[in-house]
Parts: structure tokens; sequence; C-alpha cells
């Protein structure tokens, strides 16, 4: 009976995603149309272009404007980017959006829209995302370099296009941004103009920044980690076969941390308990023969304490035993696939401006997307590329490499133990959904950057800890958590600063 009922399901949704897909494709319209549209309704006074005020019309431009050879500015660029400065005084560093538009000077059509993340500096340790057009105020070249025009004005409408020009290009924008701050906490030196103000030639050349990588330079940020001490805090109940893959995942995939388990289990049976315990036991045995607490797994702590499922509670029960300065939230029923993982993500935690740091998940035993960072849409939180195959470069290599990120699954999250008892840890009032998008909010309010690393995976068993969510009751509960998240985090509503949408 329950599979008729599963099949006349399927063939239901089938009709209803075929009937859905013929209506979108009436309502679609091209990038070029949409432009349009969008200019013809700012020619009519419905949204009008930033200028100078009337009394400031003669005044001395304040940005020196940087832009690449391949394209034009776009026609309220200058103006908009003069505007920007004058209202954001804190402001030093400027870029916005792009698209692509082949023969402008005959009509052509414009495709390709690049709406970029506001500041985001993983992303620019991965690869130069800044683009076609950069500003910066005139007053901070002045007064930071004692020869301007040596060190930066060379590239005032740049016509150079070599492969050494262009390092030569992205070390002196990373100078300024040194200068800035801007791999500090709550940095707000650099600024991001949410409109198209290039249009580059082709595609080929739209998409070369992708090719300007940064990463190296980064790299001397870092600090030395090798002696933190990673508390893993798991939550687990009734699940001993998945805790055992779980934990057997870490020991054969980290080497160069030194690392405590701690299981936080809200009442499993008893001869479930007592098989955990034999596990810990065996598993810090063999921990401490392999590598004589240099590395590897030290020691294990069971913390059992029978309540009801409250995940956030778990989680900060962990934590209040934990004696790691880092701590990392793992659920149950995921995999560490990738050797040393952990490592790179703790490279990552332990920086000043970084808070909450988390990896791609997948499905198990595929390439399927499960998460790559989570975005705050109007409807609420998503996991960002959920369900797509990892096989292709989507969107400017959204899945790939470091990616600023709003928040990130408490499913595989570190942090600093600090910053953890800075923001107060999880909210225990909300016990399954959205408790670590609320964290990881907290920290991005005190000014933190949270963090997915997209070249790390694990296999993600999702939901096989306490079942699925497609009940009615479960659904109102995390529509009940979703609006508590948002009466937490008012001016977060329905708003990404590391999600462009034009």
């Amino acid at each position: 009976m329950r599979s008729l009922k599963n099949l006349v399901k399927q063939v239901l949704t089938e009709e209803e995603n075929r009937r859905y897909e013929k209506q979108l494709a009436k309502r679609c319209v091209s990038y070029d149309s949409w432009v349009k549209q969008q200019e013809c309704r700012k020619e009519a006074g419905q949204q009008g272009v930033a200028v100078l005020p009337a009394g400031d019309a003669d005044a001395e431009p304040v940005a020196e404007i940087i832009r690449m050879p391949w394209g034009k500015l776009a026609e309220h660029a200058e103006a908009l980017i003069e505007q920007y400065f004058v209202e954001h005084p804190e402001v030093q560093i400027v870029y916005g959006d792009e698209d692509v538009w082949q023969n402008a000077w005959q009509g052509g059509k414009r495709s390709n829209p690049w709406y970029k993340p506001d500041w985001s500096p993983d992303l620019f340790d991965s690869w130069f995302y800044f683009g076609s057009v950069v500003a910066i105020r005139r007053a901070f070249v002045d007064r930071h370099f004692e020869m301007p025009e040596d060190v930066l004005f060379p590239y005032i409408d740049m016509v150079r296009n070599d492969e050494e020009d262009a390092t030569d290009y992205v070390a002196s924008i990373r100078d300024c941004l040194e200068k800035c701050g801007a791999w500090q906490r709550d940095c707000k030196a650099i600024g991001h103009i949410p409109e198209i103000l290039f249009h580059c030639d082709s595609v080929e050349n739209q998409m070369r920044y992708m090719q300007w990588k940064t990463k190296a330079a980064g790299q001397e940020r870092l600090k030395a980690w090798k002696d933190v001490q990673l508390s893993i805090i798991i939550p687990s109940k009734d699940n001993p076969e998945i805790l055992e893959k779980c934990i057997a995942a870490i020991i054969n995939t980290e080497k160069k941390l030194n690392y405590e388990l701690i299981i936080a289990d809200n009442g499993s049976s008893e001869i479930n308990k007592r098989t955990v315990e034999l596990l810990l036991n065996t598993c810090e045995g063999m921990g401490s023969k392999s590598n004589g607490l240099r590395a590897g797994l030290c020691t294990t702590k069971y913390i059992y304490q029978p309540m009801e499922f409250n995940f956030s509670k778990m989680c900060n029960l962990g934590a209040q035993n934990a004696s790691g300065e880092l701590l990392l939230f793992l659920n149950d029923d995921v995999e560490l696939c990738v050797e040393n993982c952990l490592s790179e993500m703790a490279e990552l935690a332990v920086r000043e401006h970084t808070g909450a740091v988390g990896l791609k998940l997948y499905y198990p035993a595929s390439k399927r997307i499960q998460h790559a960072g989570i975005t705050n849409l109007p409807m609420g939180p998503v996991h960002k590329l959920q369900f797509l195959e990892d096989d292709e470069d989507y969107y400017f290599g959204v899945n790939s490499g470091l990616r600023n990120v709003l928040a990130v699954t408490a499913a595989c999250l570190m942090v600093e133990r600090k910053k953890f008892i800075e923001v107060q840890g999880f909210a225990e009032e909300l016990q399954v959904a959205f408790n670590d998008v609320d964290f990881c909010f907290k920290l991005y309010e005190q000014g933190y950057s949270n963090v997915c690393n997209n070249d790390c995976y694990a296999y993600h068993h999702e939901s096989l800890s306490r079942g699925d969510d497609e009940s009615t009751e479960k659904w109102l509960r995390l529509l009940r958590e979703r609006d508590a998240l948002y009466d937490r985090h008012p001016k977060l509503e329905g708003k990404d600063p590391y999600y462009g949408v034009g």
C-alpha cells in the first residue's frame, strides 16, 4: 500500500513539475530584455541614478578609477562611484558588478551578468573577483603612497594584457587592501556597489579573472595552528553503527591535528549506551598507540543526559565539556573523505576575521551537492546548489575554492572556542532547525566572516539521525523556527551580503 501511495505521489509530482516548467518557460525573459526594462524605468524616473549634489558638480573627483581595456564603463558608473564615496566616508576601495555587451557600439545584446558578493576576504584569497573596475579614494592613495604614480596610477585606464602585468596589478590592489585592514575583523573600508559598472566585450575576457590567483599571498596571514587542540562534538542517540563509521572516518583522514572526541547523547537505550562506551574505549586506545598523543585522537568523553531532542542544547553541552581551543560540531551521519580536511578548516578558523568554517557536503556515494554554504533568500535560508551534480563550474566557480557565506551548516562546523563563547553558543529555543544559521548570523553581526571550503568534501547521510521533515507537524515547527530566527535578526530577513541579485 505504501509503495502504491509513493508511486501515485511520484506521478503527481512529475505532472506538477512539467506544468510548472511550461509556465516558467512562458515567463522567461532574457537578461538583455530585462535590463532594457530596468533602464526604461530609470529613464521614466521610477528608479533614479545616484548623482553628485548640484553644489558639488564642479568639485574635484574623489575617486581614481581603474578599468580594464576589454570593454567600457557603464553610462552612470563614474557618477555612482563618486556618490558612493561621498555617502560612505569610511570606504577607501570600491568595486561593482558587470556584464558582457558584445558589439556594444553597434547595438549588440547584453548577457552574462556577474553580480558579486560584498567584501569577501577568503574569496579574494582564491582569485581576483573584483573584476574589471576598481575605484580607490584619492585621499587614501595620497596618504599611503609617497609616489602614487609609480605604484598605482600606471593601471588607470590600463591597456596591459599579459600575465606579468596582471600579477603586478593584483599585487598593487592587495597592497591597498592590506593598508585598509581588509583582513581584520569587521572591516568597513571595502565597498561593493550592487550595480552594473562595466560592460566586458566578451565572455572570455570576463572569465579571465578566475585565472588571476591570489591565494599564495593570502597564505602569509594564516597563523600557526599545529599546536592547537580540537574538540570534536558529535550529538548522537541510538546510532552506534553510524557513529562508528563517523569516528572511523575522522581517525582515517586526520593525521595532523591533536583532537578529542565528545559524544553528546540525549538518551540512547541501555544496550546502545554500552555499545558507544565500548566503541570510545577502543578508539581511545587506538589513538594513543598509533601516534603517542602528538597528533590524532587523544581522549574521548561520553556525555549521557536523557532529554527531549534539542540539537542546540546538545552542542552547548558538548562545548561546556570541551578542552580544545577549536570546536568542531559534527553530525554522526557525516563521513569525512579528504585527508587532513580538518587541518585545513583549522587553518581558517584560527584567523582573527574568521567566524564559522564549513566544507562542501555530498549525498552518499555521489558528487551530488547537499551543502556548499547557506544562502539567505526572501523565502528563508537554503543550502547553496543543493541537489546539483558537482561536475561543472556554477556561476563563476561558486562551488569551488574558499567562499564567504552568511552561514554554514552545523552538520560540519568549526569555530574558535572564544568566538563560540562570545556569541553565547547555540540558541536553545531553536531546538531543531536554523540553530546553525542563527549562530552564524550572530558571528556575522559581530564582524566575523564565515567561510565554506568547497575544495574539501564529506558525505552527509542527511536525516539518518532523526528522520525526515515531511510531516505537517514538522513543517509547522520549521516555519515557527524560521520566524523565530528573523525575530532574533530582523535586519537580515531576506538579505544576504554574499548573494548578489542584481
